[in-house]
């Protein structure tokens, strides 16, 4: 039997997360695995890439979002070998005007240095900047930044997690977050009551922009959805005719998603905007589809509402 791997990339995270191999380390910067040790335990190194080329890592940090608590943010120099708390995180990578286009899911442990620490590179792509406007009821809140199609990318398309992320609403505000170039939309979550308070209208960022989302909870007979749906099955590949959805209100009107994000296990959807009622979750697909529709919008709320799409069975 080997050796025990310092490391477990839970779910896609082997496919994302581009561990070290000798084809890659032909091209670009040339890394040395064997270095990551710290006290006798296997470390970890994130460096970024440009398409497959492994690229100078100063003005980069690793950050590190734990998946549990995303208010517990590590960060630490690109390329610098480090030590984290055991946990399972989140990995981003942000440099000047560069960021991860998507996220790496991590479990990580401490265990004896086998020879080779894990050395990590990660695809990173113009970005700028989101600064949230959005107001909070408690004194716990935390922003929600999404990016609508930089996990979609060759030649991994859907096997990476979608690009969320959720520092803490002070952070979001003044800081900002970094986010990659193209469409956005942004929320405010509050922690204490467990739920969404207001969201934004998408908006397009552009490389290097600073740009400000306005998060507004909804009006008076009006309301908000974000909604996630489960994907049966893990997709090996981006099917041609990817779902999409829409919702159907009282009139019989339909109103397609503002904007949508689609990853190989989930879809997620946002209404900004729609009339406080009952309406009707329509799903087109030639391979899956909900059999839960029917949902109930309040009135100045934002609602998320999480369902499972089902299998559609062939036909013999």
């Amino acid at each position: 039997m080997g050796k025990k791997r310092p490391v477990l990339l839970a779910g896609t995270g082997v496919a994302i997360a581009a561990l070290v191999t000798s084809a890659l380390l032909a091209a670009g910067l040339k890394l040395d695995p064997t270095r990551g040790q710290i006290r006798g335990l296997a470390a970890i190194g994130v460096w970024p890439r440009i398409g497959f080329d492994v690229i100078e890592p100063a003005g980069f940090e690793g950050v590190l979002v734990r998946r549990d608590n995303p208010a517990v943010i590590l960060r630490f120099p690109a390329g610098k070998w480090t030590l984290p708390p055991p946990g399972s995180y989140r990995v981003f990578l942000e440099g000047k005007q560069l960021v991860s286009a998507y996220p790496s899911n991590l479990e990580w442990m401490h265990q004896p240095f086998p020879g080779r620490g894990v050395a990590m590179t990660k695809a990173c792509v113009p970005a700028g900047t989101v600064r949230l406007d959005g107001a909070c009821a408690s004194d716990s809140c935390r922003a929600w930044v999404l990016h609508e199609t930089s996990n979609i990318q060759s030649p991994e398309p859907f096997l990476g997690p979608e690009m969320l992320r959720e520092p803490p609403l002070p952070t979001a505000r003044q800081r900002g977050v970094l986010m990659p170039a193209g469409r956005v939309i942004a929320a405010v979550y509050d922690t204490k009551r467990m739920s969404f308070s207001a969201v934004s209208a998408p908006m397009q960022l552009g490389r290097g922009q600073t740009a400000v989302a306005r998060a507004l909870a909804p009006k008076a007979g009006r309301a908000a959805l974000i909604l996630e749906l489960g994907r049966p099955m893990a997709l090996e590949k981006r099917p041609d005719d990817d779902l999409g959805v829409a919702l159907v209100g009282q009139n019989g009107a339909a109103t397609k998603a503002a904007f949508i994000t689609r990853t190989h296990n989930r879809v997620l959807a946002v209404w900004p905007d729609v009339a406080a009622e009952t309406v009707r979750v329509e799903v087109t697909s030639a391979r899956v589809h909900l059999a839960q529709k029917e949902l109930r919008l309040r009135s100045g709320a934002v609602e998320y509402v999480s369902r499972p799409l089902a299998q559609i069975p062939r036909k013999r």
